[in-house]
């Protein structure tokens, strides 16, 4: 029983100390790997925010252009029905006019 005891904690230590020996061993491999990477951060932040400073610069230019293309269907709308409605008098018109003819043909 006395032995199953000194295992078992033995057992616990190891398994601590191999947690321990991971942690550290991580955290080196990331100091290591911060360093490798953070001067090509800089170069990469600054590409990051003039492709940002483009992309909002397009969006602006579309959003101009939407706002200008709905103006133009509206101005179209309207020219369409001013066209039509004028079609309509006009055929109107025509109709009285065939509904009494202005020549008699059967003399």
């Amino acid at each position: 029983m006395i032995i199953a005891f000194i295992f078992s904690s033995f057992a616990l230590f190891a398994a601590l100390g191999a947690l321990w020996y991971t942690a550290e061993a991580l955290r080196r491999v990331n100091a290591r790997g911060e360093a490798m990477v953070k001067p090509y951060m800089g170069d990469m932040k600054g590409d990051v925010d003039q492709a940002l400073r483009g992309m909002r610069a397009i969006n602006q230019r579309l959003d101009a252009i939407e706002r200008d293309l709905k103006w133009l269907k509206a101005q179209g709308a309207n020219v369409a029905t001013e066209d039509t409605q004028a079609i309509a008098a006009r055929a109107a018109a025509a109709s009285r006019g065939l509904a009494q003819p202005s020549v008699s043909l059967n003399g």
